[in-house]
Parts: C-alpha cells; structure tokens; sequence
C-alpha cells in the first residue's frame, strides 16, 4: 500500500511539471494595492451582516418588556378566576337559586328547596379557560318530572273519618306572630258544644309551639245560641283594640271561626250588652261572615308548620280589576303563585296544568292535563286539600279529580269523587 502511494506522488509531480508556466505581469505596486484593497473589504463585510440581528435582539428586548407584565396580569386575573370558582357546588347553588326565583313566581314560598339540583362539574384546571355554567340551569322545571315545590311540615284537614264517635269539632282562628294573617286550626274533643269547645282551646291551648301568636279572642267568653239564637262572643273581659292592625285580626279571626261553623254570623257583646267597640270598624253588634272567599294558599310559621289560609285571611286578591269576582278555573290558576314579599306560598305547583274545573249538582270537575309535570310519587296532600276547600267556596259538596294519581292525593280516593274535609289544619 505505501509503494502505491509514492508511485501516485511522483505522478502528481511530474504532471505539474508539465504544465505551462503562469506569470503576472502586473507592477508590483498594482499587486500590493490589490492586496491590500481586498483586505479592507474582506475586513469590512463580517461587520455588516451584524446589522440586522442586532436590530432584531432589541425589538426582541422590547417585546418582551411590553409582553411581560401583560402576562403577570393575566396569570393574576387567572388565579382569581380560579379561587372564585371554589368551592363550585357553593357557585352551582347560587346560580340555581338565583334562576329560580326568577323564573318562578314564588317558591319558592315554598320555600322548600329540596328538590332543585345543586350539583355542578369542577372547572377546568386551564387559567385561560373561562369556567362553564352547568347545564342542569338550562333545564325547564316543567320537563324534570318532578315538582319543585313541596311542604314537608303540612298540616292535614280533619276528615269526617278521622271524627270518633260523638265528639265536637271546633275551629279557631289564631294570628301569626307579625300579624300579617289569621290561621284556622281545628280541635276536637269531648265537649258539651262547639263554644266550650272553642273558649277552651282560645284560653288553653299554645299556639306558640306551632309558630303562632296568642289568640284575638284569649279573654272572650263564648255562648251557643242553641236552635233559637245566634252564637255570641262576650267582650266584657277582653281589651279594647289599641290600634287598626288588632281590630284587623279579630275582623279577621271572626270570619275564619264562622267558616268553618254551621253559623254565619256572630252577636257581639260586652258584659251582656249588645255592641263591641272594634276600633275603626266602630260599634259592632252583628258580624256577618264575608262569603265571596276565593282559594286558599299555604303559610309556613317560624317553627316550619304549614298551614291551609284563606284568602281573605292573607289578603290575597279574588276578583278582576272590573271587580268580577274569579271562576273556580280562575281562583286556581291564581293559587299557583303569589306576590314576591306575600306571607304565604302557593298552593298548586306550577307544572300543573289544569284543563278545565267547573261542574254542577255539587259537584265540581277539575281535570289535569297531560302536560302536567308533578312527578308520580309526590304527595301533593295539601293540593288536594286546597282544591277541596276552593270547591266549597263556590258551594260545590265534592270534587272529582281527573290526571292525578292515588301516589299524589296524600291518602284521597281520587278514583271517585271527593267530599269537603270538615275543616283545615287539624291540630290532634
């Protein structure tokens, strides 16, 4: 191998040897100076391709000084975003509820929330992603299969079933605490007639325990006026009404005690003498019952006790603006919601939908359509109990339901027709 080198050497050389001299012809002076003129420009041009990285660091430099503290921003504004998002069922609940009470007219009043959905997806772990709204407020009330609003506490009717033997029945009318209302509650017991009876449970009895004030009629003695003569309330013990609001409850509570009696109207006394000074409604001998009641709404006091009110005694309103007092259709198409600041709640959920209510010879129709939404296995007892009473108002004795269940009547033969409670709010 290296015998072939030396032999490859010696080829090289000789070949160069033939080849034709080359001589410059050029001064001396001529070579020098473009020697040297060639050095300056070999010098100059690594300078020039700096030129434009150079201009390029610094617009990269002032970039980022703009860039940099945008960026804290954004990472600060993320991080805020995120702490705000926890924890995200507490987020979910607000939204849901604040949705409901918009888009329903009160429960709300109701007041009882059980039933909503609070549930709700974390957030993304992402900073630049915005957190999603759940889905579930997207969700019409009306398609979720179940109602929303619900009284777990409801006081039931007393029905003629539940009366034993030959006791006495008797309601009495009570305020609540901010006198805002009356409540019927209703008694029975072994007693020689329906006044003892409601003068005992006025001065013995503590509405307290149920939520409830004292009784307008704590200090009036109670007559019965036998076949011959009118139920009289003697004032002779009691206070004179200090101011309007009193006066209002004890108008009030006379209307709710003769509701539910087989009188309507009432002799007032003092110590024997006809005639009881009610403030602004003056001397009152006889009080007649207001008869133009239209439906009944659900008060829930400060220990969660519910409770079936008239609408005269929560003030609600019963007629059109013309005065023309409302339909049975209509009466219940109005329990359905109530004003936002009202001391009651609705009495018939909203997903129901009634198709028609009406009827003759005693006894009412009122038919459920299909689009109604109250979920097969609620108790829906004071609905039932609520129509019950509304029927009686317009004079019908019985109500025949049509689109309700027996899961939904809260123990009511809804296959057949059904009869007026003897009185609401059944305290035993």
């Amino acid at each position: 191998m290296k015998k072939d080198d030396h032999v490859s050497e010696e080829r090289i050389e000789q070949s160069l040897e033939q080849l034709p001299q080359v001589k410059d012809k050029r001064p001396k002076e001529d070579i020098y100076q473009n020697i040297v003129q060639r050095s300056r420009t070999s010098k100059q041009k690594p300078a020039g391709k700096w030129v434009m990285p150079a201009f390029s660091a610094a617009a990269a430099l002032i970039l980022l000084l703009v860039l940099i503290p945008n960026m804290m921003t954004l990472n600060n504004q993320s991080g805020s975003s995120t702490e705000n998002s926890s924890p995200p069922e507490e987020s979910a609940e607000t939204n849901i509820q604040e949705e409901s009470s918009e888009s329903s007219d009160a429960p709300r009043a109701s007041d009882s929330s059980s039933d909503h959905n609070t549930g709700r997806e974390e957030g993304p772990a992402d900073s630049n992603e915005q957190p999603q709204q759940p889905e579930v407020e997207k969700e019409p009330a009306v398609n979720t299969g179940e109602s929303n609003l619900t009284y777990d506490q409801y006081t039931g009717a007393l029905t003629e079933a539940q009366i034993e033997g030959a006791q006495t029945v008797a309601t009495i009318a009570v305020p609540d605490p901010e006198a805002e209302l009356v409540v019927p509650v209703t008694f029975t017991a072994s007693a020689d007639n329906k006044a003892a009876l409601m003068e005992e449970k006025n001065e013995a009895w503590n509405p307290g325990r149920v939520g409830l004030a004292a009784s307008s009629f704590e200090n009036v003695d109670w007559i019965d006026g036998g076949d011959n003569s009118l139920l009289e309330a003697d004032f002779s013990d009691a206070e004179t009404p200090a101011g309007s609001t009193q006066s209002e409850m004890i108008v009030k509570s006379l209307d709710e005690t003769l509701r539910y009696t087989e009188e309507n109207q009432v002799l007032l006394t003092d110590d024997g003498r006809a005639g009881v000074d009610l403030g602004n409604y003056g001397i009152v001998e006889n009080y007649r019952q207001k008869e133009n009641n239209r439906g009944y709404y659900i008060y829930t006091s400060e220990t969660n006790d519910q409770f079936l009110v008239s609408q005269q005694a929560a003030g609600m309103a019963n007629s059109h603006e013309n005065g023309e007092l409302f339909t049975l259709k209509e009466t219940l198409e109005q329990m359905k919601s109530v004003p936002e600041n009202s001391p009651v709640g609705p009495s018939i959920p909203e997903e129901a939908s009634i198709e028609s209510a009406g009827g003759e010879s005693g006894t009412a129709e009122v038919v459920f359509s299909e689009e109604s939404s109250i979920g097969e296995a609620a108790n829906l007892r004071w609905m039932i109990e609520s129509i019950l009473f509304t029927a009686a108002d317009f004079g019908y004795e019985q109500v025949r339901f049509q689109g309700i269940t027996p899961e939904n009547s809260g123990g009511y033969p809804v296959e057949e027709p059904v009869a007026i409670p003897e009185a609401p709010n059944f305290i035993e």
